[in-house]
């Protein structure tokens, strides 16, 4: 899930008639939170990421929430990488995740703008911020098991016209209120396959759902070295978040990220007629902690 555009709210249980979550920015606060993903995909050395990000709120309305990355590292195979200075020269993006945000509140960053080095803690930290948003119905939920869904399937584009000239996925969204105590609340937002297909097959190779559950529901096509590639199939993932309840802050938030797929090699533009066909498994472990100020 990389784009959110703002959807109508439908309420699937509850009737109390206080939220257990209020998501109230207060103006001028500062909150640096860390980012850490896990990752393993067959043929690929697995690695560990660490992103930190400054969230700071205008001191006026319209109140959003400026995001910038100030360090990143990855480890694979014992080895360090710093990439603190490319992560310091984006110039980051806003967001409001408010209830008085615009309809854009939530749109994903330019990322044909950004060093492609970048693009997976952007959308990964944008989607633990759209999982807890009023977009999506947080702060309508009062009661431990209640539940909201967002409406219609969420199409979401993640291309940058350069390496990745088509990347989507198509995701349903439903927020569960799980727990709640004196001072926070705990949700659960799942990502899920809708019913039906919502994207268009790169070709007849993919149309075949990859996962016989759901129709697929992920799309990517990449060039290469080598040439292109594509892949397709049935991305699903839940976040569990922990929120304070008096203006929704995140304090920690866990994410799982299991995609089951088809990997098509030698293909054409479009990511079609792959020369090579095999299936294909991504599974991502993400936390994000807030760990300042």
């Amino acid at each position: 899930m990389r784009l959110f555009i703002a959807p109508a709210i439908v309420a699937l249980a509850g009737c109390a008639s206080s939220p257990a979550v209020h998501i109230q920015y207060q103006a001028g606060s500062v909150d640096e939170l860390e980012l850490t993903l896990r990752y393993e995909a067959p043929h690929q050395d697995p690695f560990t990421q660490v992103t930190r990000s400054r969230h700071s709120v205008s001191s006026a309305a319209p109140l959003v929430e400026s995001i910038v990355l100030t360090s990143m590292c990855r480890e694979s195979k014992g080895e360090r990488s710093d990439l603190t200075p490319t992560a310091r020269a984006f110039g980051g993006w806003t967001v409001s995740r408010d209830p008085t945000a615009s309809e854009h509140g939530l749109d994903l960053p330019d990322l044909r703008q950004i060093d492609s080095a970048l693009h997976q803690p952007v959308t990964d930290l944008h989607t633990f911020l759209v999982a807890v948003s009023h977009q999506v119905g947080v702060d309508q939920l009062r009661e431990v098991g209640d539940s909201q869904g967002s409406g219609p399937p969420k199409h979401a584009s993640w291309a940058d016209g350069k390496a990745t000239p088509l990347g989507e996925d198509c995701i349903q969204i439903v927020v569960r209120l799980a727990a709640v105590t004196a001072t926070s609340a705990t949700i659960v937002t799942s990502f899920e396959p809708p019913k039906t297909a919502c994207l268009k097959a790169l070709g007849a190779d993919a149309e075949a759902p990859v996962d016989a559950k759901w129709p697929n529901n992920f799309q990517l096509v990449q060039r290469t070295p080598d040439g292109i590639n594509a892949m397709w199939g049935r991305e699903r993932f839940s976040i569990t978040s922990e929120l304070r309840r008096g203006d929704g802050a995140i304090l920690k938030a866990d994410m799982d990220n299991d995609l089951a797929l088809q990997l098509g090699m030698g293909c054409d533009e479009g990511g079609a007629h792959c020369k090579t066909r095999l299936p294909y498994s991504i599974h991502r472990v993400l936390t994000l902690r807030r760990v300042g100020p």
